[in-house]
This record gives structure tokens, C-alpha cells and sequence, in this order.
């Protein structure tokens, strides 16, 4: 079966050779990047059911197709199915990791039905109506488009949080900004702390985010560490903060200076060091 000629790249694809990719690639970002990436190779392959030996090549060597061509591709058969075998576990973990990221976006399909008890009153002038979807949609398509390994790092940081904060008494935060990329993330776990107040502490939190990373957009998710079943709040906000002096301390506290990292498929994550660095260490 030839691929069909077109300036914009037309990919071929099975059933299962999709669901093998979005099983092994985890998220919407990672397949969409493999597919674009892909288009470099289109010609190679004669039929369906043949991408196997080409998501081995991607996901082992370099996340490219560069010398894929000249492979030995009955080799990467095997490597990739020993790559299974050995970490099928962590592949299961990084699951239930980001599941922490991907429940928050199912659930924003649904929405509270009585959301207005519990918004403090100094919010409510922000609060998007019940007939209006945008706000919701927005963040779940923001949300859906972080990648598998930054989803499994957050739901990493989030879990030992929730573990560590359950019936404290404390909160916790962290925050997760692209590079490159405009919005910062907050995440933030609260114990013995009202809805209301969780909410209200969540602006602060979001607003301390704005200031230490110099940016003017924001999606703050906030979790109850006491209570699975309670659900979780989410704040947008878009614009510059009013910084104060507690701004600036807040920020200094939770945040400290911003520190860049990459994370491996499985959500681990390690120092950044790119290798054309200039002397003053900028990206």
C-alpha cells in the first residue's frame, strides 16, 4: 500500500498501530509530536502494522528518525519488546501518576453542581455562568496538551505531597512551566482547610506564580490532601498580578528561584543542562 502524496503529511495507520502509539506515547502532545516527526520517514513504510521497529528506533535512541532508514529492523523488534518486558511496571506507575493530571481534565467536562456556596465572595465577579463552557474547555485543552513525562512528574510531586500533607493541618505547592511556553501551572495540596479557603489561598498561590516567573497567565488546581473524594478546584487567570509586599514574600517561600529540569518518560526528572549554553547560562 503506497502513502498517498500530500503537502500536508497524510499518516497511515492501523487500529493497532494507533492504540500501540498512544498506549506507549501516553499523551495527545507525544503522539502528535511522534506523528509530525514521522512525516520525515512516510515512505518507507508499504503497508499497515509496520510501526513497531519505528517507535522502537524513537522512543530508545534520540526521539528522531535520523538513520532510521539503514536500522535492522527485526533488531528493534526485539529491543523494544525486551524494553517492555523490563519496565511494564514503570509503564503502569506512570499511569497512575499522571492520572492526577488526566482526572482533573475528565472531570472538567462535569462541573459542581452548586459551585457558587463555596466561591469566596471576592471571586465570584470571575466566576464563568453555567451556561458558559469556554473557561472549562480551555483549561482541560491546556491541561490535555502537557506531555506524558511532564504529566507523570507533576502526579509524582502531587502524590508524595497528598501522602506527606494528609492530616496535617499544612499546604503544599508546587509550580510547572514549558519552556518557552507562556502559562505556568500550580499545583497545590491543602489539609483542614474549607473549600472556600482552599480557593482563596489557591489565588494567592497563583498571583505569588505570575511574579516569580514573570508571566501573565495561569491555571492553579488545588486538592483536598484529607479527603480523595472531594474533588478539586481549579483557578485561570490571565493578566498581571496586584504584587504586594506578601506577593514577593510568598513567592520567595513556595517558589524560590525558578529551576529548569527534564524528565524522562516515566516522569523522573533531572537538572537541565542544555548543550548550547552560553557562559551566563541562558537558555
Amino acid at each position: 500500500m503506497r502513502q498517498p502524496n500530500s503537502e500536508i503529511p497524510i499518516h497511515v495507520l492501523s487500529m493497532n498501530d494507533l492504540r500501540y502509539l498512544i498506549f506507549w506515547l501516553g499523551s495527545i502532545w507525544d503522539v502528535f509530536d511522534y506523528l509530525k516527526r514521522r512525516a520525515s520517514i512516510r515512505s518507507i513504510f508499504s503497508g499497515i502494522n509496520q510501526e513497531q521497529p519505528a517507535l522502537a528506533f524513537y522512543t530508545l535512541r534520540a526521539k528522531d528518525f535520523a538513520g532510521f532508514a539503514s536500522e535492522d529492523k527485526v533488531r528493534l523488534r526485539e529491543l523494544h519488546q525486551l524494553h517492555t518486558l523490563e519496565n511494564l511496571g514503570n509503564y503502569e506507575e506512570r499511569e497512575r501518576l499522571a492520572g492526577w493530571v488526566n482526572a482533573v481534565i475528565h472531570e472538567l467536562h462535569t462541573r459542581h453542581s452548586d459551585m457558587e456556596s463555596f466561591m469566596p465572595p471576592e471571586l465570584k465577579q470571575y466566576h464563568e455562568p453555567k451556561d458558559a463552557r469556554r473557561g472549562y474547555l480551555q483549561m482541560a485543552a491546556m491541561l490535555n496538551r502537557l506531555p506524558m513525562s511532564n504529566k507523570a512528574n507533576i502526579g509524582r510531586q502531587v502524590d508524595a505531597m497528598v501522602k506527606n500533607l494528609r492530616g496535617s493541618g499544612k499546604c503544599g505547592c508546587i509550580a510547572h512551566r514549558r519552556l518557552h511556553e507562556e502559562c505556568v501551572f500550580v499545583f497545590a495540596c491543602f489539609s483542614q482547610l474549607s473549600r472556600t479557603e482552599r480557593i482563596r489561598s489557591l489565588k494567592k498561590l497563583v498571583e505569588a506564580a505570575l511574579y516569580r516567573y514573570e508571566t501573565g497567565e495561569s491555571l492553579g488546581v488545588a486538592y483536598d490532601a484529607d479527603d480523595d473524594n472531594s474533588g478539586f478546584d481549579l483557578l485561570f487567570w490571565r493578566g498581571a498580578p496586584l504584587v504586594t509586599a506578601d506577593t514577593v514574600r510568598l513567592a520567595d517561600a513556595v517558589f524560590g528561584p525558578p529551576e529548569t529540569q527534564i524528565a524522562n518518560p516515566f516522569g523522573e526528572a533531572r537538572p537541565y543542562s542544555p548543550r548550547n549554553a552560553t557562559a551566563r547560562g541562558q537558555l
